[in-house]
């Protein structure tokens, strides 16, 4: 699928809303499993009012693999949906208290770990 079809594709879901709960839903699109696409939450636009699980159910429905920078307590939401979370925010990690500093290295790293061992544990991020 090219960029400017999905653009639409989301357009058209976001703009269908409630009201466009009654209609059939749209095909499945299918993929060659070369690329894995991930999103994140911006892509169905600043002020937009789907929930995550109806952004998730979309992005499944695309053939997205996931979306990146979303929290543990979504991923039971991204599973559901037969999605992963691509990429874990680093909890406390900001810009300017992040890896450009190595005196934090230690401390990022622990925090890295307990997040792998959190999604390993419940059994929510692959």
């Amino acid at each position: 699928m090219k960029r400017r079809a999905f653009l639409a594709t989301i357009s058209a879901a976001v703009a269908a809303g409630p009201a466009g709960a009654h209609q059939a839903p749209p095909a499945i699109v299918t993929r060659k499993g070369r690329v894995k696409q991930a999103l994140m939450r911006v892509v169905f636009g600043a002020g937009t009012t789907m929930s995550f699980d109806d952004m998730c159910r979309e992005a499944a429905r695309l053939g997205c693999h996931g979306f990146d920078l979303i929290a543990p307590q979504d991923w039971p939401t991204l599973k559901k949906h037969g999605l992963t979370c691509t990429m874990a925010p680093a909890m406390g990690v900001t810009i300017r208290d992040g890896l450009i500093r190595p005196e934090l290295h230690d401390a990022i790293e622990r925090s890295m770990h307990d997040e792998i061992d959190h999604g390993r544990m419940t059994g929510k991020r692959e």
